[in-house]
């Protein structure tokens, strides 16, 4: 009777596909809260109670530690649930049972909870590929950690542009050039371009006409910005569609590095969806200049963030370090000529270089633009600009090829180069020291002091030219 009875518990468990481990067993116990006592009885040992929880755990214990490295089949567990019945019956030949519950109810109970108890970690094993029940399965990868180029590839962005080779979206791009060159003309003429839909200089069409632009004016002279604009309404700027960041309240400067100033042009990104933030210039934005490396670092993260969250070409101006009076006639920018830290060309992806051509002694003569750097295409063919006169004291920006340079240059233009980078290098500066530094450089007091006048009001004095606190300063 009792082999009859022990076949047939065995027969009813694998009937209801009875799989389990030790991490499996685990999962059951904490998802039942151990609440598997019910009404069907008791059975007593040796004069104690062993309830049908405990029936159920001695199951669960002869079942636990098997390895979860290796795949089962189902007899190797119809090998380990024989040993558990038998057992089982074992004790059962010296227990006895409370009066009123049969033996029918009871064996129902146990097998019936087991199915349902052991029911949970049967699926997880199955999903874990660690058990089959019939025929065994094809042995699955083992799972990395870490994702392949190939997947994850569909889910990145290709590069997107606003302006091929030149201007790429979510991503910063420095404009680089020397005093008086003309990099915020060049920056708000791009502005003009995209609020007005019109080609790029190279032919190529816009990718977001009509887009509005953000600059931020870290130079604080708007009434220059209107004038400029204004005039160029009639090659398609419309004012309306440029929002320029001014320095708020009594502020002097706009600082980048404040939070501020960081907070209103997030609002202004958010609002507008701007095609182009342009910064004019680094430099001006930074309480410490371009040589605080804290800030540079902070600072030109938050800008590609900007430029990232909104899909946005970011094109920050910035100057290019003196160099000396030789150097200076060179139609070409280096990397190492930019401003401040490396880090400044190392973090943005485009670097843009505008040169003034030797050609003659004329300021308003012919330019050229060159990418100096890029990681993200091939190097676009320089373009040549040109200043045109608008009368009565206007100038418009006119694009093509780039004019021929000579290899010569004259000491007074070179001169007069040296003296503005300087006063931009160094602020408002005596007389005195100035001719120590040009002497230094090269040049002699008296090629200074005409450089000096061939600027004209581009060089102010601070007092009466005499006067022992004079200082001369760049406009």
């Amino acid at each position: 009777m009792r082999d009859e009875l022990a076949a047939a518990r065995l027969a009813h468990l694998r009937a209801g596909g009875v799989l389990v481990s030790q991490r499996g067993a685990a999962g059951v116990r904490a998802e039942t809260g151990g609440d598997v006592c019910g009404g069907a009885g008791r059975i007593k040992r040796g004069g104690n109670m062993l309830t049908q929880e405990s029936q159920i755990d001695v199951i669960v214990r002869r079942l636990a530690g098997l390895p979860l490295d290796r795949e089962y089949t189902a007899e190797d567990f119809e090998r380990i649930l024989r040993v558990v019945w038998l057992d089982l019956d074992h004790r059962w030949e010296t227990m006895s049972w409370e009066p009123g519950h049969s033996w029918y109810i009871v064996e129902n109970f146990v097998d019936s909870r087991a199915r349902q108890l052991l029911r949970l970690p049967y699926l997880q094993l199955m999903d874990h590929r660690m058990a089959i029940e019939k025929d065994e399965a094809p042995e699955e990868p083992k799972r990395r950690r870490f994702a392949s180029l190939a997947e994850i590839g569909p889910t990145l962005q290709p590069v997107r542009w606003l302006w091929k080779g030149w201007l790429p979206r979510g991503m910063m791009t420095v404009l680089a050039a020397r005093p008086g060159v003309g990099k915020s003309l060049v920056a708000l003429d791009f502005t003009r371009m995209i609020i007005s839909g019109r080609a790029w200089p190279d032919g190529s069409p816009q990718s977001e006409p009509g887009r509005v632009c953000i600059y931020v004016d870290a130079e604080n002279i708007p009434a220059v910005m209107n004038e400029r604009a204004t005039l160029w309404e009639q090659w398609g700027m419309d004012r309306s569609k440029i929002y320029p960041l001014l320095a708020a309240g009594d502020d002097a400067m706009i600082d980048l590095s404040s939070e501020k100033y960081r907070d209103q042009l997030w609002e202004m990104c958010d609002e507008l969806q701007p095609a182009l933030v342009v910064i004019d210039s680094l430099r001006d934005i930074l309480p410490g200049g371009e040589r605080g490396i804290e800030d540079v670092r902070a600072t030109l993260k938050f800008l590609t963030e900007i430029a990232s969250v909104y899909d946005c070409a970011v094109l920050t101006v910035h100057h290019l370090r003196k160099r000396s009076g030789g150097q200076l006639a060179l139609p070409v920018v280096d990397l190492d000529d930019v401003s401040g830290s490396g880090y400044i060309t190392g973090h943005a992806r485009v670097v843009q270089g505008l040169v003034k051509l030797r050609t003659g002694g004329d300021k308003n003569g012919p330019r050229k633009l060159e990418i100096v750097k890029t990681n993200l295409s091939a190097y676009p063919p320089d373009l040549g600009i040109e200043f045109e006169q608008v009368p009565p004291e206007g100038l418009r920006l006119v694009y093509g090829s780039v004019a021929d340079a000579y290899e010569e240059d004259t000491g007074g233009e070179t001169v007069a180069d040296w003296l503005l980078e300087y006063l931009e290098e160094n602020g408002p500066s005596k007389p005195k020291e100035i001719v120590e530094a040009g002497q230094a450089a090269g040049f002699s007091r008296t090629m200074i002091y005409a450089a000096r006048s061939q600027l004209g009001e581009r060089v102010q004095d601070t007092e009466k030219p005499r006067h022992p606190a004079n200082m001369w300063v760049a406009q």
